[in-house]
């Protein structure tokens, strides 16, 4: 990327500059990012979109346009095609895409992501596993308004 944006040369005097090897390391590239990205930013300033995404490609860059999250979510590679996104109706009922798992397991079916459970909807079970109470302690501490349920499970 550095010959298609053109910046061996500031790239080399940084180096130079900094007594990096900035070729060595991904990690060692992000520490010093302060002072490559307005080198990358100067460089790609005044390209034309046009052009600059046809260089990017023909030498693999990974790159992409930015976008805000209300663009990203509508763009059809990125979510709606996506085999990582599902569709999930949350307690709230409110519809959205939400990623799954990002790996899969040999051997192990992907499963599908889940709502996240309504507010107190697991009290009793925390309550029983986490503090080994008992159902006689547990609703002592509901009437005494102590903790409570969801609005469903009372």
């Amino acid at each position: 990327m550095i010959d298609v944006l053109e910046l061996s040369g500031q790239i080399f005097a940084l180096e130079e500059r900094l007594g990096l090897d900035l070729s060595a390391s991904d990690s060692l590239r992000y520490q010093q990012r302060d002072h490559i990205h307005p080198l990358i930013e100067s460089a790609v300033r005044n390209r034309d979109f046009h052009e600059l995404t046809e260089a990017l490609t023909e030498a693999g860059g990974c790159w992409g346009p930015y976008q805000k999250l209300s663009e990203a979510i509508k763009d059809p590679k990125m979510v709606m095609e996506n085999p990582v996104f599902d569709t999930i109706t949350n307690v709230s009922g409110i519809s959205y895409p939400v990623p799954g798992a990002a790996a899969t397991l040999p051997a192990q079916k992907r499963s599908a992501p889940l709502p996240a459970p309504k507010l107190g909807s697991d009290t009793r079970a925390v309550l029983r596993s986490l503090l080994a109470l008992d159902n006689t302690e547990i609703s002592q501490l509901i009437k005494d308004g102590i903790v409570a349920e969801s609005a469903t499970d009372q």
